[in-house]
C-alpha cells in the first residue's frame, strides 16, 4: 500500500504552492488527489473554461515526482449554472426545492444537468485524459452523500419509467401492492407520486411497497449517473476511473455492488477509530470491486494510531491510501485549524509519523495473503426495508440505519474478533466458495437465495442466520407462511416464526443440520455477546493469515468502544 494525499493549491496564494508541494513529496505522498470541488473555478460562464490553476498544479506536481488523481467536480454545480436553470436545484421530501450555498445541489435526473456535467467531464477529459502525469479518475465525490432522493416532476416522471419497467402493467403493481387498502388503486403509471410527506397533523407514511420502489429508483438515477459520467471519461483516458463513497454511518443508499460494477477500482471515504469498524469498510470496498481493487479515497490525519491503521487497511489489501487533508481550512463550511500541516503551512506531528511509514513501507509488506474463507451476505434491499419501517423524519438519522449498524457493528464485529477473514458479498452464487456463511438482517424473501442457501448447508456449509430471515417478499409485504429453509435446516414446522411473541434475552439460538452441514440461527436482536458465544468456539474462524496480527490484538485490547450492553468487548482469542 502507497500513501496519497487530498490538495486543493487553487484555494492558496501561488507564492506558497511550491513549498506545499515540496512537503507533500518529502512526507512520502506519491500522489495527489485534485479538483473535485471547482467547477466554478474551471468553468467560470457556460462557454467559458479556464485551466490555468490546474495546469500548474499538474506539471508541478510532476516536478516534485508525484502523480495526480484528477476529479471531477461536478457535485458543486457553479452558481451561474444555478441561475440558468434553477431546476437542477432537488427537491426534498418535504416538496420545497433547495437552495444554492452548500454542496450535492443537483437532480440526476434533470436534463439541464446532465448536459452540463458531460460538457465539464468532456472537456476535462480532452484536456487531460492522455496527460502523463494524470494517472487516474475520480468520479464525483461521495455520490448519494447530503442528497439521497429527489422528489422534483422530473424525477417522478422517471420513477414513472422505472415502475413501468419493473411491473409492466399497473394491474399487475395494483395486485401485487395490494393498493386496495385505503381505496388507492392506480389507473396508470402517470398517477403515483413520489413519497412527499403530508401535510397532516398527525404525521403519516406512504405505502411501504412505493417507499422501496423509490429507493431502488433513487439508488439507480445515481449509477446512472456514476455510469454516464465513467462512458464520458473512458473515450478519453485509459487509465483507472474510480469512485469515492462514504461509509453507512448516514445511510446506505446507493447499492454499491451496483454502483462499482463498471468502475476499475472502488474508492472508499473513510474516518473512524474503530478497528472493526476499519476493516469492515476495507473488506466492503474490496469486494464491491469487480476485480478486488480498492483505494480509501479520504482518511483523517488526527489518529493517535496512524501507523497500526495503516496496517489494518493494507492487510484488507488497500493499494493506495489518501489522506485527507494537506491543508487545513480556515475559511467555508468545512472550516477547521487542523490538518497535516497547520494553518501557517508548517507540518504537524503526524506529518512525521507517515512520513516515517511511509519510508519503512518502500520494503514492506502488502496485500491479503490468502482467500477469505468466511462471507457476510450483504443485502441493500433490506435494509431500505428496514429504514422505510422506522417512520421517522429524516433520511440521514443515524438511528433510522438499523441493518447497517447491525451488520457493522453486531455481525462483522463478532468476526473481526474471532480473528476471521471476511469476504462481504451480494450474489446467491457467491456462497460456494466458503466455510462459512453469516447471513444477517436479511428481510426480504429472495427464492434465489433461498435455494442456495439450503444447498450450501447441505453440501457441508456452515451457516449462521437470524430470526427475521425472509420475512417479507420482494414488495415489502409480510409473507404468509414460513419460507421452506426453516423447515429443512431448522426443522421448523410451526405456522409461526420462532420469534414472533419471543425477546432476544429469551431466545435459545437453534442448531440445525442438512446433509454434511450446520446451521445456527439467532434472535434478530442478538447482541454481540449472543454471537461470541456461536463464533467463539469455532477454530475454523480463527484464521487471519497476515503479519498484522499480533499488533491488531494489542490494539483490540486497548479498544475505546463498549458492545451494545456497555461492556468492554472480551479478551482477543488465543491464535
Amino acid at each position: 500500500m502507497q500513501l496519497a494525499i487530498s490538495h486543493y493549491p487553487e484555494y492558496y496564494p501561488r507564492d506558497r504552492w511550491d513549498r506545499h508541494f515540496t512537503l507533500l513529496a518529502d512526507g512520502g505522498f506519491k500522489r495527489v488527489r485534485l479538483a473535485e470541488s471547482s467547477w466554478a473555478t474551471f468553468q467560470p460562464a457556460r462557454d467559458e473554461f479556464r485551466w490555468e490553476v490546474l495546469d500548474e498544479a499538474i506539471e508541478l506536481a510532476a516536478s516534485h515526482g508525484v502523480e495526480v488523481v484528477l476529479g471531477t467536480p461536478t457535485y458543486v454545480p457553479p452558481r451561474w449554472l444555478v441561475a440558468e436553470h434553477p431546476e437542477i436545484l432537488p427537491v426534498g421530501r418535504d416538496g420545497r426545492r433547495s437552495v444554492f450555498g452548500a454542496r450535492q445541489h443537483r437532480c440526476f435526473n434533470v436534463p439541464a444537468y446532465l448536459k452540463a456535467a458531460d460538457a465539464i467531464v468532456d472537456a476535462m477529459g480532452r484536456r487531460y485524459g492522455n496527460h502523463p502525469n494524470v494517472v487516474a479518475w475520480q468520479i464525483d465525490n461521495e455520490l448519494g452523500g447530503e442528497q439521497k432522493r429527489c422528489y422534483c416532476d422530473f424525477c417522478q416522471g422517471a420513477f414513472h419509467a422505472f415502475l413501468r419497467e419493473r411491473y409492466g402493467r399497473i394491474e399487475d403493481l395494483n395486485d401485487r401492492w395490494n393498493t386496495k387498502f385505503w381505496g388507492q388503486q392506480y389507473r396508470a403509471f402517470e398517477e403515483i407520486g413520489t413519497p412527499l410527506s403530508f401535510a397532516s397533523d398527525l404525521e403519516m407514511r406512504h405505502h411501504p411497497a412505493l417507499e422501496l420502489d423509490f429507493q431502488r429508483f433513487s439508488s439507480e438515477s445515481i449509477v446512472r449517473f456514476c455510469d454516464r459520467q465513467y462512458d464520458v471519461l473512458r473515450s478519453h483516458t485509459s487509465v483507472p476511473i474510480t469512485h469515492n463513497t462514504d461509509t453507512f454511518y448516514w445511510g446506505d443508499n446507493v447499492n454499491l455492488h451496483r454502483l462499482f460494477e463498471k468502475l476499475d477500482v472502488a474508492g472508499m471515504d473513510l474516518y473512524s477509530d474503530r478497528d472493526f469498524e476499519i476493516a469492515f469498510y476495507s473488506d466492503l470496498t474490496r469486494c464491491v470491486s469487480k476485480e478486488g481493487r480498492f483505494w480509501v479515497m479520504e482518511y483523517g490525519t488526527r489518529s493517535a494510531h496512524l501507523p497500526e491503521e495503516f496496517e489494518l487497511m493494507q492487510s484488507r489489501g488497500c493499494e493506495w491510501l489518501f489522506l485527507f487533508k494537506m491543508l487545513p481550512f480556515p475559511w467555508g463550511q468545512e472550516i477547521d485549524r487542523k490538518a497535516l500541516l497547520t494553518l501557517g503551512g508548517n507540518p504537524e506531528p503526524n506529518y512525521h509519523v507517515v512520513r516515517k511509514w511511509s519510508a519503512r513501507e518502500a520494503v514492506g509488506l502488502n496485500g491479503v495473503s490468502e482467500p477469505a474463507r468466511t462471507a457476510l451476505f450483504y443485502d441493500f434491499e433490506s435494509s431500505w426495508a428496514y429504514w422505510v419501517d422506522q417512520w421517522r423524519p429524516g433520511i440521514a438519522v443515524p438511528d433510522r440505519q438499523v441493518y447497517p449498524r447491525y451488520i457493522v457493528e453486531t455481525a462483522y464485529r463478532s468476526l473481526f474478533e474471532a480473528h476471521a477473514s471476511v469476504d462481504v458479498i451480494f450474489e446467491a452464487d457467491e456462497l460456494a466458495r466458503y466455510e462459512w456463511v453469516v447471513v444477517a438482517r436479511h428481510l426480504l424473501h429472495k427464492p434465489e437465495l433461498e435455494r442456495a442457501l439450503i444447498s450450501y448447508v447441505e453440501a457441508g456449509g456452515k451457516l449462521v442466520v437470524t430470526s427475521d430471515l425472509f420475512r417479507r417478499n420482494e414488495d415489502n409485504a409480510w409473507i404468509e407462511s414460513v419460507p421452506v429453509i426453516y423447515r429443512a435446516l431448522f426443522d421448523w414446522h410451526e405456522p409461526d416464526f420462532p420469534d414472533d411473541s419471543m425477546a432476544a434475552e429469551s431466545f435459545k439460538p437453534i442448531e440445525g443440520r442438512l446433509g454434511e452441514g450446520l446451521a445456527w440461527m439467532l434472535h434478530r436482536e442478538a447482541c454481540l455477546e449472543d454471537w461470541h458465544r456461536i463464533l467463539k468456539p469455532s477454530s475454523e474462524l480463527r484464521d487471519l493469515p497476515w503479519e498484522a496480527r499480533e499488533r491488531m490484538q494489542k490494539r483490540s485490547q486497548r479498544e475505546r468502544v463498549f458492545d451494545q450492553r456497555g461492556v468492554p468487548p472480551p479478551s482477543p482469542v488465543e491464535v
